[in-house]
């Protein structure tokens, strides 16, 4: 998918990356977005522990804490522009992009998928901050 996509587009063929991540570059807590390789997501999870052990500020927001993290643990970072598009309400979704932020709305959430190319069949129940896209009878909407 996009994802692999873009992590491939970030090593040479036939070379092992190592231990690298892609974030979209925003500094704020709404929609940031990192990717971990599968070295990445081995190493962090071998010694992501002493990450905790750090002196962290209290109020530090979570792509901080991630980003400092991965970078004390040595994790390499790469931009990758394409990975988080950022909506507004005249940009439609594409399949281009990873990721789309805000999506607000069930109703939203098909636009996108149709836009971005996707051609499944149910969309599985997603619960979030307490708003489930399902139908009326608790059933996922079709496509």
């Amino acid at each position: 998918g996009v994802l692999r996509r873009l992590l491939a587009s970030h090593c040479k063929p036939h070379q092992n990356c190592g231990p690298l991540y892609l974030e979209d570059g925003s500094s704020t807590i709404q929609g940031p977005i990192q990717v971990l390789n599968k070295e990445a997501t081995a190493y962090f999870g071998a010694y992501g522990n002493r990450c905790a052990a750090q002196t962290m500020l209290p109020k530090t927001s979570e792509v901080t804490y991630l980003s400092h993290c991965l970078k004390s643990l040595m994790i390499r970072a790469q931009q990758e522009p394409q990975l988080l598009l950022r909506l507004d309400h005249s940009s439609p979704c594409d399949a281009e992009h990873a990721a789309f932020h805000p999506v607000d709305s069930w109703a939203q959430a098909s636009k996108c998928l149709k836009q971005s190319g996707w051609s499944g069949h149910a969309v599985p129940s997603v619960n979030t901050h307490g708003h489930s896209w399902t139908d009326s009878a608790g059933a996922p909407p079709m496509l």
